[in-house]
């Protein structure tokens, strides 16, 4: 469990790093990560 709450938190803060050059999002409940698709769309997941 304690590995996977690594590897979870540092794919976040891949997302975060990558994500902060293109827009801050408001965080209302939780945190916002805005992923990049295949075709290139930005999809907000919002983890809980």
């Amino acid at each position: 469990m304690k590995r996977f709450a690594k590897e979870t938190s540092r794919r976040l803060a891949v997302h975060q790093q990558r994500d902060l050059g293109t827009k801050t999002l408001p965080v209302f409940e939780g945190v916002i990560d805005t992923h990049v698709t295949r075709n290139r769309n930005h999809v907000n997941r919002t983890i809980r």
